[in-house]
């Protein structure tokens, strides 16, 4: 009976300490665990991103109603910048494009396809005659704005590309400078000499009517 009491006292102690290890263990092993919760709940949120951030920076401007500032034209594979002060613009609305080519003011009805491109009907433009870029870029834009284009915006950068490839480039212009060329009129419009700008019969060599000087 001694031996077994003796046995028993021995024992107890031995349970007890282990008992106690376990107890320790898994606190550290709890605590742990609250740590990692902890963490991933700030990875979680870390992550969220911010879907207002630089929406309306991303944004592409749109077509109807912008000011568009043209930068380059490409015809027939030449490809030409235009200078600062060459006031060459184009504005659309729904159902109507106007504009000036730094040489002489135009318009004519538009209508807008389920793929984006634009039908162009007859582009009617002033008859005043110029010579060297502003001649160039005149009858560029002239030769692209006629039937189909396709419409590309970026951003606030347009391109706007004819059947045959040609293309004209623009930039959004929030404050158009339209400088003091007498021949660039600011209201878009069309006065009494207007004339029919579709590439067909009735035009000079170079696809124009111009008045005579």
């Amino acid at each position: 009976m001694i031996s077994m009491e003796l046995a028993a006292r021995r024992v107890r102690p031995t349970l007890m300490r282990r008992l106690r290890v376990l107890i320790a263990v898994a606190g550290v092993v709890a605590v742990a665990a609250c740590g990692n919760n902890g963490d991933d709940n700030n990875d979680d949120t870390t992550a969220v991103p911010d879907n207002g951030s630089g929406s309306e920076a991303d944004a592409d401007a749109p077509l109807f109603g912008t000011h568009w500032q043209l930068d380059r034209v490409a015809v027939n594979d030449e490809s030409t910048e235009t200078s600062d002060d060459v006031a060459a613009y184009v504005v659309f609305d729904e159902n109507e494009i106007g504009g000036n080519t730094g040489c002489n003011s135009f318009g004519g009805d538009i209508e807008s396809s389920e793929d984006g491109s634009l039908t162009l009907g007859p582009v009617i433009a002033t008859k005043r005659a110029c010579t060297g870029e502003l001649g160039d870029i005149d009858m560029a834009m002239l030769q692209v704005l006629h039937d189909e284009v396709s419409v590309d915006i970026a951003g606030e950068r347009l391109t706007l590309t004819n059947t045959a490839g040609d293309t004209l480039e623009f930039h959004a212009d929030d404050d158009p400078d339209l400088g003091d060329d007498p021949n660039v009129d600011d209201d878009d419009g069309l006065d009494d000499d207007d004339h029919d700008h579709d590439g067909h019969d009735g035009h000079d060599d170079d696809g124009h009517d111009h008045e005579d000087d």
